[in-house]
């Protein structure tokens, strides 16, 4: 049905009213109207809410804050839209914020809108968003194409952190993040045109940007225009970004003019001028699977440049210096597992072994024969595990202590740090193979 949820002050009191919403679904089979329309509030907080197929997800007009009240929160919640063809009144949006200051927008995940996330004429922060454009999401308004983050109208706002998954490749123009007439501190983002081609794919334009504009450690890739760029009064300053391609087109910066570039990773460099700047594959781990954790071997491994006041050693970044792009990368190094110890039933084998300092789970691997491939049982967060399928006369183990929590970041897979052989004979090998573990992670949330 043709519904939405519209909350307005009551013009015979006068009043702002405060707006909570949380735990909810709003959900219909397509909506003409927004499912969430909130004009002349006071305070806000919308959290953990589902809102499927509107118009547009969630509103937000002219928000004014009373004394005494300081929450403006947009988070947590999922917008989503079918991934029909059939225009709605222009374009579909995911959360729309325009005529209001410091408003965090942090930890949504919208898909298959035309437009993610867009603030006009406000401030705040929009961090920590997943934005995804799946395949064969036609665009609902050709003229427009899609933009994952869309700042416009004098805003003023901290973009970071935010993941941008775009794998439509039907959609003629595409932008992961678009400042016009406006002012936007863009870091640690990830952006990733899944399926590149010849069609317009952006990854950030700049239009006539205000004064304080700058984009520090973002990771680009597959973007036909790294940066778009419209040069206006003020310049930009573009330290350590990849912008890199792995398909049959490469990466640029249309128009580098009033850009300033200092060690970035960029794989078409005409026109670009600066230092430490470089032209390498940045060897990221797997982009199709938009994994663009840089490997250890990368090019971009402490080549950044630590920006003052920005980068801060042992806090957002490690090493000699930051990394170029948009996570972090860092070793630590953990003990191997010891001191195994067995026990048997008819049906049930049980391993287990000492804890190791710094380690957040084990990994188990097995195999029948001792030089063959060994194929992982179980992630456990326990010293011990029960096996309940011993039919081989010999079976042998491995374990894989690891640090696998994600302070605000990404974990890779590690490298073995202690194998533990045994054989029905109740006899107990320890091979200890110390190494590195390799964790990285994005810490500036």
């Amino acid at each position: 049905s043709d519904i939405q949820l519209t909350i307005e002050p009551d013009p015979q009191i006068g009043n702002n009213p405060s707006v909570d919403i949380f735990n909810t679904k709003i959900y219909t089979s397509g909506s003409l109207k927004d499912g969430i329309y909130i004009k002349n509030a006071g305070a806000l907080d919308i959290e953990n809410v589902t809102i499927d197929n509107f118009r547009n997800g969630i509103v937000i007009d002219l928000l004014t804050i009373p004394a005494g009240k300081s929450s403006r929160r947009i988070t947590n919640n999922t917008v989503t839209f079918d991934v029909g063809t059939t225009n709605k009144l222009g374009q579909q949006i995911g959360i729309q914020v325009q005529n209001t200051n410091d408003i965090e927008i942090e930890n949504n995940n919208i898909e298959n809108g035309d437009i993610g996330i867009e603030m006009s004429s406000s401030s705040g922060r929009i961090t920590n968003n997943t934005v995804t454009f799946d395949v064969g999401t036609t665009n609902k308004d050709k003229l427009l194409g899609k933009i994952a983050i869309n700042v416009i109208s004098g805003t003023d706002v901290e973009i970071t952190d935010n993941d941008i998954w775009i794998a439509d490749s039907t959609s003629a123009l595409i932008s992961a993040i678009n400042v016009e007439n406006s002012s936007a501190q863009i870091y640690y983002n990830k952006i990733n045109f899944y399926n590149h081609n010849s069609l317009v794919r952006n990854g950030i334009v700049f239009n006539d940007v205000l004064d304080s504009t700058y984009a520090y450690n973002n990771t680009i890739f597959n973007a036909r225009k790294g940066v778009n760029n419209t040069p206006g009064f003020y310049s930009v300053d573009f330290i350590n970004n990849i912008i890199w391609n792995d398909g049959t087109y490469s990466s640029n910066v249309d128009n580098p003019d009033s850009i300033n570039f200092y060690n970035n990773n960029i794989e078409d460099m005409t026109g670009i001028t600066g230092t430490g700047n470089i032209s390498s594959d940045p060897l990221c781990i797997d982009p199709s699977t938009n994994d663009l954790v840089i490997s250890t071997s990368s090019p971009c491994k402490n080549t950044g440049l630590a920006v003052s006041g920005f980068h801060i050693l042992d806090t957002n970044y490690f090493g000699d210096a930051p990394e170029i792009g948009a996570v972090e990368y860092y070793e630590i190094s953990l003990t191997a597992p010891g001191d195994a110890t067995i026990s048997m039933t008819d049906s049930t084998f049980t391993l287990g072994w000492s804890a190791v300092s710094g380690a957040t789970s084990y990994d188990v691997y097995s195999s029948n024969d001792p030089y063959g491939t060994f194929t992982l049982e179980v992630n456990v967060v326990t010293t011990s595990w029960t096996d309940t399928d011993i039919t081989s006369m010999k079976k042998f183990y491995y374990v894989i202590a690891s640090e696998s929590s994600k302070n605000a970041g990404y974990v890779r897979e590690h490298d073995s740090l202690s194998k533990i052989v045994e054989d029905k004979k109740y006899k107990v090998i320890k091979k200890r193979i110390p190494k590195k573990i390799r964790r990285t992670t994005n810490l500036n949330k």
